[in-house]
C-alpha cells in the first residue's frame, strides 16, 4: 500500500481533465474527484492531525494572487472547517487520522484548442491548478480518502474570487467524504 506522500504525489498527477476556460464568480471549469479506500469505514476515528504538505506554484510573474496571499492557510482553513463540521477534532499528539495537501499551479500552462470548426487549432495560454487532500489512517499511513480537484486558474482575479473558488472546490470534494 503507497505511503500516504506517495498517494499523494500520484494524486496530483492524476487529477488532470479537461476543462472549460472560466470567469469570476463561474466554478463549471473545477472538477472534483474522490476515492475511498477499502478501510473507508471511520469507525470511532474522531481526531486527526496535519502531517504535510506538498505546493508547486509555477508563476514567475505572480499573476495568480496579491502579495501576501498564502495559500496553504486558505486550504488548511476549508479542510479544518470541513472536518470540524463532521466532528473531528485536530489534536497535536496521537490523532486518528492524518491530512496531507498538495497544490499545483502551472500559469504558463498552453493548450491546443479551437474555437469554432472554421479556425485552425490553435495555442492558447490556459493556467491550470490542482489540488489534492488526503487522509490516512495513523496508526498504519494507509489511505482512507483521497479528494481532488483541478480548475483553470484566471490571473489577476480578486482574492476574494481566489478564495471563493477555493472554498468551492474543497466543499465539493468533501461532499463524498466517507462517514
Amino acid at each position: 500500500m503507497p505511503t500516504a506522500r506517495v498517494s499523494l504525489a500520484l494524486a496530483l498527477a492524476a487529477i488532470a481533465a479537461p476543462a472549460c476556460q472560466s470567469v469570476d464568480h463561474n466554478y463549471d471549469d473545477i472538477v472534483t474527484r474522490t476515492i475511498a479506500g477499502p478501510r473507508a469505514v471511520l469507525g470511532d476515528s474522531n481526531t486527526y492531525a496535519w502531517a504535510g504538505a506538498l505546493a508547486d506554484v509555477r508563476d514567475p510573474d505572480g499573476r495568480w494572487t496579491e502579495p501576501g496571499f498564502d495559500i496553504g492557510t486558505e486550504i488548511t482553513a476549508l479542510v479544518n472547517r470541513e472536518l470540524g463540521e463532521r466532528g473531528f477534532v485536530e489534536v497535536d499528539v496521537n490523532p486518528d487520522l492524518l491530512v496531507y495537501y498538495g497544490i499545483g499551479i502551472d500559469m504558463e500552462n498552453v493548450e491546443m484548442v479551437q474555437t469554432n470548426d472554421d479556425n485552425p487549432s490553435h495555442f492558447q495560454s490556459i493556467p491550470k491548478g490542482a489540488m489534492a487532500v488526503t487522509i490516512a489512517e495513523a496508526s498504519t499511513q494507509r489511505i482512507i480518502w483521497i479528494g481532488a480537484a483541478q480548475g483553470d486558474i484566471g490571473q489577476n482575479r480578486p482574492m476574494d474570487v481566489v478564495r471563493g473558488r477555493l472554498d468551492y472546490a474543497v466543499d465539493e470534494m468533501f461532499e463524498r467524504f466517507p462517514n
